[in-house]
């Protein structure tokens, strides 16, 4: 048994929203926003977590080993989301431009451990048929996992293994999505969703050059999006922007009074199998040969729409309309690897491999209005293909000058086809996904552990990867060059009007994705401090260099950061007691690990405009006690 309990007060990131009178948007109505939900700092976090295990061994060839797993946890707010940058300075927004939020703090393009969420005006939310003024934000995520694991020694040649699990999780948020203290964009949404997965294995164990593994694997998972969500207080919006009255629809008298903009919901199922094999052969005392296939078929379906739509122009699904997109794919991945031990203690390969990521269909933020489209038409909208992947890897590891130096290195090429990528629209706070048709990703991984003596360990890591579209002609644009008003006449430089009458770009042969180099150094120190009792001292540091421009933005790329761990230990050898000191992110670098455009943000080609960024945390000291029984 093991459990875990934290009950965390405050947290590390301030929440600077007000109360402000939003009467202005609201002729007759008396609305006011409210300050900060519940706690002013976040996570303030709320955690339970308990394991069990068990294990049964009634002879020398069977064993079971069942493990129950749960854990719930809740915080006071959604995310790591800070407000990163604004287009005409703080307070400003271009649908509520003359009522600027005087709460709101923006230096440009500096991370701050600070971020604005209001909570909406009581007004609205007792309208709300799911919130009242008294619903404090929160993040709020249950869950349950079971596993049995069983393996049957049949003889000295085969052994039959069998995996099962299940997965049942519950996720709920309600957060404000628009970052200033006039609440603009907030809702009450999650998802939840069980699977069930089922795993067999039958392994030999020759005495001869030549051993095997196959196996079937089956699954079956339902997974539901609810999103009620309400895009407010806008002037821009006010066609739609009124108490919802009950008529269009039957039944619609749920949300009689309420400013929902729309509900949305979806309803998706997967089914999954899978066959595999894999063989290991010695072909000579230095030389093996590894190889295998997975043949993999899965089938997919959803039925999702708006329950409620009341955001009067803005082109979302009607009310009551549902879709019901479905998918199937199938796919055969090989590989295989030879390599060459020199000695006992070191091994040089070169493989072939390739991998396989599924096919999805999009439960997406907003759902557009498809009613004009055939059914068929409505699946290739919402579904995005399969990413095949296919490539090469060389590498070498071992150990070396007598044992005291364990490292390896790898170099690789892998091509995708079909690479999913996502792309966020703030115009209508939605992620659509897309299909890049091939993208690249080369680069090197290194790492190495020497000791230097009984005391003292270095270690050394480095990767370097580089992510490039080799062929990406229809990318959808991002909403600097997509909003740019002479796309009507096609003179946009990095945007314009494709075939179906959507701004697209050509991103083929750009780099994309996060810091392409990442490099780690550290050591460990092991000394005997006094009778009974030694000191560790261990050093980390790790820096990321720059990143890229997510879908060809400018100002989209994460700074450099470098972040240093230290740990102090003191311990008994062999004894019950340890006491460590540990400091992460001990120098207090403030950092972000990615930007983007804010819902409802305003965007000016040349400019930065209103961007948010994930902030990681800050300084970490902890003091830890422990005793082993």
């Amino acid at each position: 048994f093991a459990g875990r309990r934290q009950d965390m007060q405050d947290g590390w990131l301030k929440n600077s929203a007000e109360p402000l009178d939003v009467t202005a948007f609201y002729p007759g109505f008396d609305f006011s926003t409210r300050g900060a939900s519940d706690s002013d700092k976040f996570p303030n976090q709320d955690q339970t977590v308990l394991r069990m295990t068990a294990v049964w061994e009634p002879n020398d060839t069977f064993s079971a080993n069942l493990k129950l797993f749960h854990s719930d946890s809740e915080q006071n707010e959604a995310g790591y989301t800070i407000l990163y940058a604004c287009a005409d300075g703080p307070g400003a927004n271009p649908y509520y431009t003359a009522f600027p939020d005087p709460t709101q703090i923006c230096p440009d393009s500096k991370p701050r451990l600070e971020r604005n969420s209001a909570l909406p005006p009581a007004g609205i939310a007792n309208a709300h048929p799911f919130i009242d003024e008294d619903s404090k934000y929160f993040n709020s995520l249950n869950q349950e996992i079971y596993t049995l694991e069983m393996t049957w020694e049949i003889n000295d040649n085969w052994t039959l293994s069998s995996v099962s699990g299940y997965w049942d999780y519950f996720h709920r948020e309600y957060t404000n999505y628009d970052y200033t203290s006039y609440a603009v964009v907030v809702s009450q949404q999650g998802e939840s969703g069980d699977a069930f997965t089922q795993e067999l294995r039958l392994q030999s164990n020759f005495d001869g050059p030549i051993n095997f593994m196959v196996g079937g694997f089956y699954e079956t998972m339902e997974r539901d999006l609810d999103a009620p969500v309400q895009i407010l207080p806008s002037l821009f919006f006010a066609p739609g922007v009124v108490p919802y009255v009950a008529g269009q629809f039957a039944g619609d008298e749920f949300y009689d009074g309420a400013f929902i903009s729309y509900h949305q919901h979806w309803d998706n199922n997967i089914e999954s199998f899978s066959v595999f094999g894999s063989f290991e052969w010695e072909l000579a005392e230095q030389w093996t040969l590894a190889g295998g296939a997975r043949y993999t078929k899965e089938d997919r379906d959803s039925e999702g729409g708006n329950i409620l739509e009341n955001s009067g122009f803005l082109g979302f699904s009607p009310s009551q309309i549902f879709y019901s997109p479905e998918d199937k794919a199938d796919n055969i991945s090989p590989e295989l690897t030879l390599s060459w031990h020199p000695t006992d203690d070191v091994m040089v390969y070169g493989a072939f491999k390739t991998g396989f990521q599924s096919a999805g269909i999009s439960n997406p933020g907003t759902v557009a209005n498809l009613t004009s489209f055939t059914a068929d038409e409505v699946s290739d909208i919402l579904t995005f293909d399969e990413t095949t992947v296919w490539g090469f890897e060389f590498g070498v590891k071992g150990y070396f000058f007598d044992g005291r130096l364990s490292a390896n290195m790898a170099v690789f090429r892998y091509e995708s086809e079909d690479l999913q990528v996502g792309i966020f629209n703030s115009n209508t706070t939605s992620f659509t996904l897309q299909n890049a048709a091939v993208a690249l990703n080369t680069g090197v991984e290194v790492q190495g552990i020497f000791q230097v003596n009984e005391n003292l360990q270095l270690r050394l890591a480095g990767q370097y990867n580089k992510l490039k579209f080799d062929k990406f002609e229809d990318s959808g644009c991002h909403p600097v060059d997509g909003s740019r008003a002479d796309l009507a006449t096609r003179s946009a430089p990095d945007c314009h009007i494709g075939p179906e009458g959507a701004a697209i770009q050509d991103l083929s042969g750009t780099d994309f994705g996060g810091p392409p180099l990442q490099i780690n150094v550290g050591f460990t120190y092991d000394v005997s401090i006094m009778d009974g009792w030694g000191l560790v001292l261990d050093w980390d540091t790790i820096h990321h260099n720059k990143g890229k421009r997510v879908n060809g933005q400018p100002f989209t790329e994460t700074p450099s950061r470098t972040v240093t761990h230290l740990r102090a230990t003191a311990y008994q050898p062999g004894g019950p007691w340890e006491l460590g000191l540990i400091c992460s992110n001990c120098f207090n670098e403030i950092y972000v690990t990615g930007i983007g455009n804010k819902p409802l943000a305003k965007i000016n080609p040349g400019v930065n405009g209103d961007m948010t960024a994930q902030i990681a945390p800050p300084r970490l000291v902890t003091l830890q006690l422990t005793y082993r029984m």
